[in-house]
């Protein structure tokens, strides 16, 4: 198995509405195939981002080049999930891809892997006669109304339906619209996707194609589906998916069962090669270019975006440059998303990068290197988040910048870890102006403080009465569980709490032994540079601090503004549609002060 190549970054903008993708080349081929990934709606904890970039970098390596795609109005690609047509457009773009990765690739075969609303729009593509022979359907319904119906349900959990204290939201949600896990699925796209019914679509030419079900928590899957791909004639494959904690399982099965489809044509010794109306896109869709640059309109404002790379020893650093196309502030944003993608939290920083670049702001919002992308539980290897190495990518990515040529004065905004690391940075770093520290983990790494944070956790977690359900479908390791229990024991708990009182006692400044956080704090402060602190719902940090009494000497530091916003849950994704708003409001408000200190100076 050859080693992964760097993905390729891309922009489809010819024929589509501006997609973003990333190419995994093969460097040893080892048959006709090649395979296009498409993308679940929003944050699906079944297959986030990284294990489909994961799922990319195996194929390449086994031999199958892959393009994975993120949908007009979602990702990095171009527009909002807002705008009309979504289906049509989201369509388009599957077969504008697939008839790009067949030239690109000169692959006789595409293979579509689509997950969730992916495999829908990856089954009606084909329907259309897109150019693409197999399927990979995992957790798809054979009817968009279950979807739509199953994303409902997550739009009614507590970190999703938390009221803005004093009142109601002035701008509530359009009647049949869904906020799902913090992403809008407009009213007009949810009745366009209830309507779909892959069984009253034709798949042409389906003696000549495969299709491999992935159930979502077993063998399990739409009786449906199976059946009208079987009425087709396609040859189909029922496999596992062991649930949502065994994802990487599931998505390996696809290297094996693409192999085996090559070894069968091979043993035919026949190749198929694509019936002629098969290989014709539908409604005159060509074949798409592809550009390095996607142009953008924003506010009356031409932008330009471009996807950067920082290489590393640990490998390369994918970022895309948000850029104005004319007069530039003297003034650049990073934009960091701590161990989530760098699009951020309900695709925060996409929206942050355009608005703040139509200001006149270059602004990247960049991956440093993978974090978390296991099926443990996050928070389970949390200490690594703070390792020093992703201070110094941070810093590396300032470095790129100002090699560019733009300006060295800069705003860093982070998410969770991001805000460590945005801290750790200025503290390194005098070129940083200001940063924006959203819901914090930790501002200083202390190892007892996360032991403490993981013992709540686990024992809050072991008298839930779903953690069994969780351990029984595989979703939860019973190793954690087996630890949970353990954590309950009255010796344990006494433990823990007075370590959690030293640890707070420790925090408390003193002449004998100076705070660490209030020395860097204390730094940043006599080097004139400005912090936002927001905390949203009960976050742990935000409670150690108040405990240790630093919120009641913040007087000492009037360059820290802090901001709290009260919900009764935590809400560190910022999931409610009325925070996401509150924080963009505030954190715009960093951007105002920083030009117009900007412009004091120019003067």
């Amino acid at each position: 198995m050859s080693p992964p190549q760097p993905a390729r970054p891309l922009y489809l903008t010819e024929t589509t509405e501006g997609v973003f993708a990333l190419f995994h080349d093969a460097c040893d081929r080892r048959g006709e195939t090649a395979v296009l990934l498409c993308p679940p709606f929003g944050w699906d904890p079944m297959c986030p981002y990284c294990q489909l970039l994961r799922l990319g970098e195996h194929l390449a390596a086994r031999g199958f080049p892959a393009l994975q795609i993120d949908l007009p109005g979602s990702g990095d690609s171009a527009c909002n999930p807002d705008d009309p047509g979504r289906l049509e457009a989201w369509t388009q773009a599957v077969t504008a891809a697939a008839t790009w990765l067949r030239a690109a690739s000169d692959a006789a075969r595409i293979a579509a892997v689509g997950v969730g609303l992916g495999g829908l729009l990856a089954y009606r593509a084909v329907s259309e006669r897109a150019p693409i022979d197999d399927l990979v359907l995992w957790g798809v319904p054979a009817r968009g109304a279950a979807l739509v119906r199953e994303l409902r349900v997550g739009s009614h959990l507590p970190s999703s339906t938390v009221v803005e204290p004093g009142g109601c939201d002035p701008r509530p949600l359009p009647e049949g619209a869904v906020m799902a896990a913090g992403y809008l699925l407009s009213a007009p796209t949810a009745s366009s996707l209830e309507a779909l019914d892959l069984s009253q679509l034709a798949l042409p030419d389906g003696a000549g194609r495969r299709a491999l079900l992935l159930g979502r928590n077993g063998p399990t899957v739409d009786d449906l589906l199976r059946s009208c791909l079987e009425r087709a004639r396609v040859e189909v494959t029922v496999a596992s998916g062991r649930g949502h904690g065994a994802k990487s399982e599931a998505l390996a099965r696809v290297g094996p069962w693409l192999a085996q489809g090559e070894a069968d044509r091979r043993r035919r010794r026949a190749p198929v090669q694509p019936a002629a109306p098969r290989t014709t896109p539908s409604a005159a869709v060509r074949a798409p270019s592809s550009h390095e640059h996607l142009p953008l309109d924003c506010a009356g404002a031409r932008l330009r975006e471009t996807p950067v790379c920082v290489d590393r020893p640990s490998g390369r650093l994918l970022g895309v440059l948000t850029e104005p196309v004319g007069r530039r502030a003297q003034l650049c944003a990073v934009l960091l998303a701590g161990h989530h993608r760098r699009i951020g939290p309900n695709r925060m920083w996409v929206e942050v990068a355009r608005r703040w670049a139509a200001r006149g702001v270059p602004t990247l919002r960049i991956d440093l290197s993978p974090v978390v992308d296991s099926e443990e539980d996050a928070s389970a290897d949390a200490g690594t988040r703070f390792a020093p190495e992703y201070v110094e990518e941070t810093c590396a990515a300032l470095e790129m910048l100002d090699a560019r040529g733009l300006p060295p004065r800069f705003v860093l905004g982070g998410l969770a870890a991001g805000s460590y690391w945005s801290m750790q940075a200025a503290l390194r770093d005098e070129r940083i102006a200001a940063i924006v520290m959203l819901n914090p983990r930790a501002l200083i790494w202390n190892e007892q403080i996360q032991a403490t944070r993981d013992a709540r956790r686990l024992r809050r977690r072991s008298q839930q009465r779903s953690t069994l359900r969780h351990v029984l479908a595989g979703e939860l390791a019973p190793g954690r569980l087996v630890e949970a229990s353990l954590s309950l024991a009255p010796r344990a708990v006494r433990h823990s709490l007075d370590r959690s009182r030293r640890i707070a006692r420790s925090w408390r400044a003193s002449d004998s032994r100076p705070d660490p956080l209030e020395g860097a704090l204390d730094r940043l402060r006599d080097r004139d540079q400005r912090g936002l602190l927001l905390f949203t719902g009960k976050e742990p940090l935000r409670e150690e601090l108040a405990t240790a009494g630093l919120f009641d000497r913040l007087d000492r530091w009037p360059n820290l503004e802090l901001v709290t916003i009260d919900t009764p849950v935590e809400t560190l994704m910022l999931t409610p549609l009325w925070v996401q708003r509150r924080v963009h409001e505030i954190i715009d408000g960093v951007l105002d002060r920083e030009l117009a200190l900007v412009s004091e100076q120019a003067v």
